[in-house]
């Protein structure tokens, strides 16, 4: 019996812990720029139709769950660009 006690309340703690809490998540990316796109100032396009720089999302409440930059491969053509996945709490 203190076996079923015991896998239920792990179970139980990893069901309601925060990494398995999250309510909401959006894709975002940024638009296509010559310069680093990390900075404040980039404005962010989600696929829920939300728009704001990074500062503004997560006063809204969300966090960034991931970050990544691409640049192009073409060395003389400098294009990088931002793709960011949030998550509401």
């Amino acid at each position: 019996m203190k076996k079923f006690h015991f896998a239920f309340a792990l179970g139980a703690g990893i069901l309601l812990s925060p990494l398995a809490s999250a309510a909401e998540g959006t894709f975002c990316s940024s638009a296509v720029t010559t310069g680093n796109p990390g900075n404040d100032k980039m404005i962010y396009t989600c696929g829920n139709g939300m728009k704001g720089t990074l500062p503004e999302l997560y006063k809204l409440g969300w966090r960034a769950a991931t970050y990544h930059v691409y640049q192009s491969a073409d060395v003389t053509n400098d294009r990088t660009y931002a793709v960011i996945v949030l998550e509401k709490l």
